[in-house]
């Protein structure tokens, strides 16, 4: 079975991220900068990818059917058929066939 992967959220600690804020860093701390509100470091790739999970494909149509056209069933039936006309014709033009096609709904 395929695996997709999904954000997970994890609270990061503040520590260690002096540095861009304005802060100075004492004994393993960030003390806030002069106007009292210390700027958000960015996340790296490893860190978002570290925060990410593996779920399967069946979890993760089930939980993204609005991004898939699925979430109400007069746009399901228009997905459908879309998806089903496109593969037809892709098919057709990998086997360099001229398509006839004919859809009755």
């Amino acid at each position: 079975m395929a695996k997709v992967k999904s954000k997970k959220k994890t609270k990061r600690s503040s520590a260690g991220r002096a540095g861009k804020s304005g802060g100075s860093r004492v004994a393993g701390r960030t003390t806030a900068p002069a106007n009292g509100r210390a700027k958000k470091r960015r996340a790296t790739a490893e860190s978002m990818a570290a925060a990410q999970r593996d779920i399967s494909v069946s979890e993760f149509f089930a939980k993204n059917r609005h991004l898939l056209g699925f979430d109400n069933p007069s746009k399901a039936l228009l997905t459908t058929v879309k998806e089903g006309v496109d593969n037809s014709l892709d098919a057709c033009e990998e086997a360099g066939i001229l398509p006839r096609l004919r859809v009755e709904l």
